[in-house]
């Protein structure tokens, strides 16, 4: 296991890139980082802005990454080198989440501040650099948002109800939960959500009104979610400061690991399936074997 130091503040973005090669992590202080395959600071990122980093998500070619970042995201070179802002003409909400639904296109959240105020779902058009029309207006802002490419799926949080929205369709599917959710994901297949609700993980059919028995087993808030890619397994990080690996299958807890990081705010795992990477509320970073 490799213990990585240099966020000053909570890890709140962690993000593999598709060939595993490279860990991007982003932290409640503005800090924004590139790790190698072991465990070595490839390198700090600069600008455009310090603002809190809320997610990070991978171009699906590998080539760069989109990171949120304040009133607007970023787009960053695979290396770290060139940093480019993108900016919505007159957006007045924080940038809470972003995701990449295809190479030219991205899923944008925006809240006044996450959980609490207006904020919508944006589709952004890569090539003409700009907003497409369509949004969903959320009053109660967005938490966190999940995308499925091959299905054109976008699933999200807000206040307290789940979003599952095929962008080919004009309206969105609307599935209350009652307690607000703090974190989502979906499964490699597209078929399932995870949601973080409390100390507990709810797991919600994407396709049809269905929920399947909750994952409970952590003794503190549920922060991080992360499929395995063959869609078997779900690693969940908390408050408690563990980090438990689920076969979804049974519903049943294969393991738990105390990673020495304090409470758990972010999880990733790498699409080779090999490693994991957890971020914690002090700023330090975790990494391990999944094999």
């Amino acid at each position: 296991m490799l213990h990585l130091d240099g966020h000053a503040r909570a890890v709140q973005a962690l993000a593999f890139s598709p060939d595993s090669t490279l860990l991007a992590s982003g932290a409640k202080d503005g800090g924004l980082r590139l790790w190698g395959v072991c465990g070595e600071l490839v390198k700090e990122v600069t600008g455009p802005t310090r603002a809190e980093r809320r997610a990070i998500h991978w171009h699906p070619t590998g080539t760069a990454f989109a990171v949120t970042d304040r009133f607007q995201f970023a787009t960053v070179s695979a290396d770290g080198e060139t940093v480019t802002a993108h900016q919505f003409v007159g957006l007045k909400s924080l940038v809470s989440a972003v995701a990449y639904l295809s190479p030219s296109l991205l899923v944008l959240g925006t809240s006044d501040n996450i959980g609490a105020g207006p904020g919508a779902i944006h589709l952004w058009d890569a090539a003409a650099k700009k907003p497409r029309p369509l949004k969903k207006l959320e009053p109660a802002g967005v938490r966190a948002v999940a995308v499925h490419p091959p299905t054109k799926l976008v699933a999200w949080l807000t206040a307290n109800k789940l979003c599952l929205w095929d962008v080919t369709r004009p309206t969105p599917r609307v599935v209350p939960l009652g307690t607000p959710g703090g974190s989502l994901a979906l499964s490699p297949d597209g078929k399932t959500v995870a949601v973080a609700v409390g100390w507990h993980v709810r797991l919600f059919d994407a396709t049809r009104d269905a929920e399947r028995e909750p994952l409970r087993g952590h003794k503190g808030q549920v922060t991080g979610l992360a499929w395995t890619p063959d869609g078997r397994t779900l690693i969940t990080g908390g408050w408690d400061e563990t980090l438990r690996r689920w076969d979804v299958a049974t519903g049943r807890e294969t393991a738990a690991f105390d990673l020495k990081i304090g409470k758990v705010n972010a999880v990733a795992v790498s699409p080779d399936a090999t490693r994991a990477a957890v971020g914690g509320l002090t700023g330090q970073l975790a990494v391990f074997d999944l094999e």
